[in-house]
């Protein structure tokens, strides 16, 4: 069976903080993303891994991101305007969770809320601090859960 990584962008890949050193500057029409170089290469090796979709409503932008990453990757699609009490990414990754058979789901999200996964017990929940972007304990805790070596 099969295992995602469902990847938001902004305040993950790309800290919403200044990024120290020489990092990978994506550039769209709409979006600059600073991505740590030892970031973007781990996250292009995952894709090599398990299966991975973008889980962020960059959806316009992402062929840049997917460019300068040497990378295709799928993206989620959301419906920005289906609340019903519930945030728009979480009733979509829902519905998600309920029409696939994904061995483990791992959602990386700076804004998730952690009470989805108290639903499903293929899916764990990374939550960065957006300030910082993912960083190595949020590395550690991907890789655990979809049980593969980092």
């Amino acid at each position: 069976m099969a295992k995602l990584v469902l990847m938001d962008i902004d305040g993950v890949l790309s800290p919403l903080a200044a990024v120290p050193g020489d990092p990978l500057v994506v550039r769209s029409d709409w979006a600059t993303w600073a991505i740590k170089k030892s970031i973007a290469e781990w996250f292009c090796g995952l894709t090599d891994k398990v299966d991975v979709m973008w889980a962020s409503t960059w959806q316009a932008e992402i062929a840049a991101l997917d460019e300068a990453l040497g990378i295709k990757l799928p993206f989620l699609e959301f419906d920005q305007h289906h609340h019903d009490d519930e945030w728009f990414k979480t009733a979509r990754i829902r519905q998600l969770l309920e029409e696939t058979d994904y061995e483990k789901v791992v959602w990386v999200d700076d804004e998730a809320s952690a009470s989805l996964a108290d639903e499903f017990p293929e899916l764990e929940i990374v939550i960065p601090n957006s300030a910082n972007g993912l960083n190595l304990h949020n590395v550690l805790q991907i890789h655990i859960a979809l049980e593969i070596a980092p």
